[in-house]
């Protein structure tokens, strides 16, 4: 079974491509009730808060039912992986405009 090799200008147009575009972007107005469960100690507001520091309930559990937009959630983590990736960039000597 042969595909045909992938094509990055006709990818755009692919409905997966598409949704993921459209959440990531403009979640919050096209997608207002797709929220994401955030339970693994990450609050999803970037703010480096845990949920556990803001929700902690009287019967001593850690256990969060906090929620939050999908365009919350995907912004948050890409900008937690930049963030990440360039704490092993910074110092290089090859490497411009981290400010």
């Amino acid at each position: 079974i042969g595909f045909p090799k992938m094509i990055w200008p006709t990818n755009y147009f692919k409905l997966a491509c598409a949704t993921m575009f459209t959440l990531f972007w403009a979640g919050e107005r096209f997608a207002p009730h797709f929220m994401v469960d955030v339970n693994d100690g990450d609050d999803g507001d970037g703010d480096g808060e845990d949920v556990d520091d803001k929700n902690s309930s009287n019967d001593g559990s850690s256990k969060s039912n906090k929620q939050v937009n999908i365009q919350t959630y995907l912004q948050t983590h890409y900008t937690n992986a930049m963030a990440e990736l360039l704490k092993h960039l910074i110092g290089l000597p090859n490497i411009v405009g981290i400010g």
